[in-house]
């Protein structure tokens, strides 16, 4: 969980883990897992980051000042073999310096949550991306490319099953990707509804739904839950509170600092029904 006030660079770091762990767990058409070398991951990290950040240049993210200054990123994993240390200065144009090569890949693909939802612009929008120029972060790209993977099949399917019940109870219905390319709602009482009909915040738990129907976001302890009854935000709470201790992947939260008492009972209230929580 990241708290801090405006500007002092909460999303750029959540930006800059996603980015590495990204081209880290990246694969060929071929599906090999074989290392790229050291200028192909050089080439790749800067690609990413300008993806990513959007700015005019590499150099751009380097902190302003007079003469010549660096940005150093450095990786630390719990598994040491996927450790990365690499940077640039404020002259770079696309590519990164490399100090340190991991020796393995990353397993998964990282999840990364835009703060504005992609349901609603799925359609169309990864061949637009790809075909045409446009001022988009690649974050878009990448999450509306998990949004359309086919649903996962096979042993987990049960227990998939079983962790979408909190969420769908707090819906009212299911989400579901229609042949034409265009997401719906489909309540228990009234039947299909646009996803552009959905209220924003339905739409947020919509695509953690449709993220782990696909398999993207893992299951890692298998137990379900019911929701209790209550105000809609506190069934918000209860859904996250029944999720986070149960996806493998990592649930970054950015807050701008608030004295709100409502948001601090909040995130005690989360952070509680966590036994391990994930830090950044």
């Amino acid at each position: 969980m990241v708290i801090g006030e405006n500007g002092t660079g909460k999303t750029h770091v959540l930006k800059a883990a996603y980015s590495a762990i990204a081209v880290s767990a990246a694969r060929s058409k071929d599906g090999t897992t074989d290392l790229p070398s050291k200028a192909q991951l050089q080439l790749a990290l800067g690609d990413k980051l300008q993806g990513v950040f959007c700015p005019d240049g590499l150099s751009r993210l380097v902190r302003r000042k007079q003469g010549l200054s660096k940005c150093r990123l450095s990786y630390k994993f719990n598994v040491p073999n996927l450790n990365l240390e690499f940077g640039f200065s404020n002259r770079a144009k696309t590519e990164v310096e490399i100090e340190s090569m991991p020796s393995e890949r990353v397993e998964k693909l990282p999840v990364f949550l835009p703060t504005r939802e992609l349901l609603t612009i799925y359609p169309g929008f990864v061949s637009l991306y790809e075909t045409t120029r446009l001022s988009f972060e690649e974050t878009w790209r990448d999450t509306c490319i998990l949004l359309g993977a086919p649903l996962a099949r096979g042993p987990r399917e049960s227990r998939i099953k079983k962790l979408l019940v909190p969420l769908e109870e707090a819906m009212g219905g299911k989400v579901e990707l229609d042949p034409s390319g265009r997401f719906y709602l489909y309540l228990s009482s009234s039947g299909a509804m646009e996803m552009h009909l959905v209220a924003e915040g339905l739409r947020k738990l919509a695509t953690i739904a449709r993220l782990i129907a696909t398999g993207s976001l893992q299951i890692s302890i298998l137990r379900a839950s019911r929701l209790s009854p209550g105000r809609f935000f506190r069934s918000h709470v209860t859904v996250f509170k029944f999720l986070l201790p149960r996806i493998a992947c990592f649930f970054c939260v950015n807050f701008t600092y608030c004295n709100s008492a409502s948001l601090k009972s909040s995130i005690r209230v989360i952070s509680a029904s966590i036994s391990a929580p994930k830090v950044l």
